[in-house]
């Protein structure tokens, strides 16, 4: 109805001007796609999805004190997180907004996708939130109201109260969106950085790859290729090999990714140099995009 707040949004109606209704890692999403960049396809439940998940539970007060507790360093934060978990564990997913997650999940044609928390403090200039919050990689249609619900809980776990606290964070300030979108099988993924992040120099940027999924990066798992790239010059200056043993591997059919042993083969290139250089280009056309290093 005319007013009413929306709880699922299509990537590509997304930007950047989206951001307090869908975080950082949504909005992103949507700008990239926006911009022209190959982004896979999916949506969004937006912050109003997850305040309607808090109203199902009856003690919202309570829930709001807890949390304000902790970022006024009154109380540890490991006795929160639990009491937070058990008040919270019985709210469920509100109906209209799993009519609304299925119904484009279903138009969009999706199988397999990953389920992503987007904070609406994510993705700032001062603060990262990567690795506090959850993801899931391969959800099917039956688990996938679920596993959105395991990303707004991940919002009240003792890692991201923590992290809300030591950063400034009241935590009635962490408000959760979540992104869900096509999961790709990727048989090489990687990590690209448009400045490099150890030596900022501005001109080199950085990209790590590996064969498989990405999560195998991000996880520390495994050690990557790495290129150096100057963008003034067009040219690698630097390349390392990792000879990686494993890879994360999407397998046709399997329930989740699963570790494949790589043998010799974990030491062949994971990309060429060609490839390398193509990917140093895309990082350039995004960093002019947002006009900051990303």
């Amino acid at each position: 109805m005319p007013g009413s707040p929306s709880y699922v949004l299509p990537l590509d109606a997304i930007n950047h001007a989206h951001l307090s209704q869908v975080g950082g890692k949504a909005a992103s999403l949507g700008e990239l796609m926006a911009a022209g960049f190959q982004v896979p396809k999916g949506f969004a439940l937006t912050e109003a999805a997850f305040d309607l998940f808090l109203q199902t539970v009856n003690e919202r007060d309570r829930v709001s004190e807890l949390l304000q507790a902790v970022a006024a360093d009154k109380v540890k934060v490991q006795p929160i997180a639990e009491e937070l978990e058990a008040r919270l564990r019985s709210a469920t997913m509100p109906p209209e907004v799993a009519e609304e997650v299925m119904a484009l999940y279903q138009k969009m044609g999706l199988d397999a996708v990953a389920v992503r928390s987007s904070a609406s403090c994510e993705d700032g200039t001062a603060n990262a939130w990567a690795g506090q919050l959850e993801t899931y990689l391969h959800v099917r249609a039956d688990d996938l109201l679920e596993k959105v619900r395991e990303c707004w809980l991940s919002a009240f776990s003792r890692r991201t109260l923590a992290y809300a606290a030591a950063n400034g964070f009241d935590g009635t300030m962490i408000r959760m969106a979540v992104v869900v979108q096509e999961m790709v099988p990727s048989e090489i993924s990687g990590i690209g950085f448009s400045v490099h992040p150890v030596t900022q120099e501005p001109d080199m940027c950085l990209i790590e790859a590996c064969f498989g999924l990405g999560e195998a990066i991000v996880s520390g798992e495994i050690s990557p290729d790495i290129f150096v790239v100057s963008k003034s010059k067009g040219t690698i200056i630097e390349s390392l090999r990792g000879k990686q043993t494993k890879a994360l591997v999407l397998a046709e059919e399997a329930a989740a990714p699963e570790w494949h042993e790589l043998g010799e083969a974990g030491s062949r290139p994971k990309l060429s140099d060609a490839q390398a250089l193509a990917y140093a280009d895309v990082l350039q056309r995004i960093e002019a995009h947002y006009g900051r290093p990303m």
